[in-house]
């Protein structure tokens, strides 16, 4: 009938005299005699304690931005009302911190209101809530505000487009014999200076290379160049980089009601290794749209079908590897193994292209489309080389 009774320390001691801790979750058989014996009571609520399983832990508050709903986009000088809320699964008081970047000062109130942002760029605003013990909410939330620079108005874009054309000869490019030649016949676009993949106005550009563009919106744009023309659609992807259109984009525009950007596409040659080739695709594509027009002299009734052109400052002359799928080899740049005569280059794209004077059938798989022609007719090879650089990415 030997009981617990408490020892010095955290430790209870045996009537044997024995210190030693309980196990957890102990539990003892005491006499009906003991039940007035002094001191018992105190050992009973130690049990009791010790078998609980010790406090609750405290629980983070979860904060939530009530408004705005999502990300926004706004001019500058205009303003965002912001509000939230916060909720502690333990009742504890919280507080409040909102962060604008270098948009606004930070805020302890708990639904700031209308903030005003006088800047132009992206903003990512945070609210945190933290409760009365200090612990704060893990996965605060977040907006983005995106705020547009320029004017909103209505306004006009024109000029001239050329690239750098490097003559070939049997013995390699000849940058000597550089001139600048139209961009023919391409996509073009005015977009967003702050936010790109918003497009104010697109068009095409004529055979001296001109265009014209008109839209309501931002005075802030970008003019934006394809290497892709519009009819027939014919475009210069990048291999390696999942299709990508190669494209060149100029710098901020300030837009009036009669603006114009006139520029040429350089080639990057400084005379002993190149630095940005910007021009390498338009050449390919404007080798391209000489071969269309050839065509269309003699026949122009004559259809063509889509074409995709795969260029690449990576490309190579090699096959694939052992156990790479074509597709994988393509995206690495190899290209597979080099034919035909002349000099060799570390670039190239390789594609056949077959109009015809009758329609054409089209699919599209995953963004790529493909098309075949109902009738064959004369075929085009297209073989250029070059270098690469300056893109947009992720346009299609």
């Amino acid at each position: 009938q030997g009981g617990w009774r408490r020892a010095a320390g955290p430790r209870l001691q045996s009537d044997d005299g024995r210190a030693q801790y309980p196990p957890r979750g102990w539990t003892m058989r005491i006499a009906r005699a003991w039940l007035a014996a002094p001191g018992l009571w105190a050992v009973v609520a130690l049990a009791a304690c010790g078998s609980s399983g010790g406090s609750t832990t405290n629980q983070a508050p979860d904060g939530v931005i009530v408004a705005p709903s999502g990300d926004v986009t706004i001019a500058v000088g205009e303003s965002v009302t912001f509000q939230g809320t916060c909720t502690d699964p333990d009742g504890d008081a919280v507080t409040h911190r909102w962060t604008f970047g270098s948009a606004a000062p930070t805020s302890t109130a708990q639904s700031p209101g209308s903030v005003t942002f006088s800047t132009a760029g992206t903003f990512a605003v945070t609210y945190l809530c933290t409760d009365s013990k200090g612990l704060a909410d893990p996965t605060p939330d977040t907006r983005s505000i995106t705020v547009r620079a320029g004017t909103i108005g209505t306004y006009t874009l024109g000029g001239t487009l050329t690239f750098d054309k490097v003559r070939s000869t049997a013995s390699g490019l000849d940058y000597a014999q550089t001139a600048q030649r139209p961009l023919r016949g391409v996509d073009v676009a005015v977009v967003d200076a702050a936010n790109t993949s918003t497009v104010l106005a697109s068009g095409v550009t004529g055979n001296d290379g001109g265009y014209s563009l008109g839209w309501t919106g931002t005075s802030a744009v970008k003019l934006v160049v394809f290497a892709r023309t519009h009819t027939p659609k014919i475009s210069v992807l990048d291999n390696t980089s999942n299709g990508a259109v190669w494209a060149i984009g100029s710098s901020t525009l300030d837009a009036t009601t009669t603006s114009s950007a006139s520029f040429n596409v350089p080639s990057g040659w400084n005379g002993t290794s190149y630095t940005v080739r910007s021009s390498g695709p338009f050449a390919v594509l404007d080798a391209a749209t000489e071969a269309v027009l050839a065509f269309l002299a003699v026949r122009p009734a004559a259809v063509f079908p889509d074409l995709e052109i795969n260029w690449s400052p990576n490309n190579a002359p090699v096959g694939a590897q052992s156990g790479e799928t074509q597709a994988q080899a393509l995206a690495a740049g190899r290209i597979g193994p080099r034919t035909g005569t002349g000099p060799r280059s570390t670039s190239s794209a390789r594609r056949t292209w077959t109009p015809t004077s009758s329609t054409t059938t089209s699919s599209s798989t995953s963004g790529a489309t493909t098309s075949k022609a109902s009738s064959a007719g004369p075929t085009i090879r297209v073989a250029r080389t070059g270098r690469a650089t300056s893109r947009i990415r992720g346009w299609r």
